[in-house]
């Protein structure tokens, strides 16, 4: 009768301890979510009020018309109004669908880390062969050695490609570029010379430049020193050359270095997902490559980070859906949240138009 009554009183014990850490567990679920909540609130103000910068690639005039969507025009409206449906499709699909999941095959990076050689030769990319002023990073250039938009695009692609393969090399960690290429956007958009008359030389060394501050400030471990980076150059820019850009863009930049990237954004917001690590893992992954991709992407410049974080997830999510989920997670409580606690609507002009930008640049990337 004892030994009944101990075991009994002992499985009451149990349920109770397994009660309170029940409790304890959702209390801390509790607490944890709204310590994410806090942080993206405060990440959302630091982009808008700081870090928030105009596409320097567009005129004036256009930058409303774009951040709106480009909702002028008839043209525009029934493209918005296509990348809303496909949008609205999209979670339909997703909420609705459930298939077996497989091993999945993400890839793991934007650029290929496979390089024999990360020197820099200033012949491929500048056109002008004057030497900048060790005293002054103002070069002189000529009409010829301005840059148009397209130009633009073509030149900030191609060292996004060179930011990437160094940061391979040298055990960076891949962010670090989104930091370097946010450094490098804000100042040309905030700089009082008029980009369109930026010469390729100095467009060159101030993309040298934002990496070497970005590398400084976040990778204290790396031993990649100004002269490093003078020697990747292969002595085309002097220590000097660096060592003055970075005053001027230290200045311009009001000394603001610490951006919130669309990855850390990503992070943040897939705790709204109700996910297995697994899933997490392999959506974390497909949204750092094409929030990478995106860093590339001059047309995505002056777009919100926060905006193309949640264009990743939409499109990890209907990617990976067809082969990687045993289950989807439902997006109407992903769409719940994000609207009411940061006023972010998954189906706003920004965002759909930033998942049509990324749906065609990965389909050439996987040409």
């Amino acid at each position: 009768m004892s030994v009944a009554i101990t075991a009994q009183t002992a499985t009451q014990n149990n349920n109770e301890e397994n009660n309170l850490v029940n409790s304890s567990s959702f209390h801390d679920d509790i607490l944890n979510k709204d310590d994410t909540i806090d942080r993206i609130i405060i990440m959302m103000k630091q982009e808008k009020l700081i870090y928030h910068h105009k596409n320097y690639r567009l005129p004036p005039h256009l930058h409303e018309s774009q951040l709106n969507g480009g909702k002028e025009g008839k043209s525009s409206q029934n493209c918005d109004e296509t990348m809303r449906l496909a949008v609205e499709e999209c979670i339909r699909f997703v909420n609705n669908l459930c298939v077996t999941m497989s091993p999945c095959k993400i890839e793991s990076s934007c650029f290929s880390s496979n390089i024999e050689d990360i020197d820099f030769d200033p012949k491929e990319l500048v056109t002008n062969k004057k030497r900048c002023d060790s005293s002054s990073t103002a070069s002189t250039f000529s009409e010829e050695d301005s840059i148009t938009a397209q130009q633009l695009g073509r030149w900030r692609c191609k060292m996004c490609t060179w930011a990437f393969q160094v940061v391979d090399q040298f055990n960076v960690n891949r962010e670090t570029v989104s930091i370097a290429f946010s450094f490098l956007d804000r100042y040309l958009a905030t700089s009082s010379e008029p980009v369109e008359l930026i010469s390729t030389e100095k467009f060159q060394l101030a993309s040298m430049t934002a990496l070497y501050i970005a590398i400084k400030v976040f990778e204290q471990n790396h031993s990649l020193s100004i002269y490093t980076f003078a020697d990747m150059s292969r002595e085309y820019f002097s220590v000097d050359d660096l060592g003055a850009m970075e005053m001027e863009m230290l200045e311009v930049l009001q000394w603001r270095l610490n951006p919130p990237t669309a990855l850390a954004f990503a992070r943040e917001f897939l705790s709204f997902l109700p996910l297995s690590s697994q899933q997490r893992q392999a959506l974390l992954v497909k949204s750092g490559y094409l929030t990478e991709l995106a860093v590339g992407d001059s047309s995505l410049i002056g777009c919100r980070y926060s905006s193309i974080a949640v264009a990743t997830i939409l499109f990890s999510i209907s990617y990976l859906s067809f082969n990687d989920f045993k289950f989807l997670p439902s997006l109407s409580e992903f769409e719940k949240s994000l609207l009411s606690h940061f006023n972010i609507d998954i189906r706003s002009h920004e965002i759909t138009n930033i998942l049509d930008r990324l749906d065609h640049v990965y389909r050439s990337q996987t040409l």
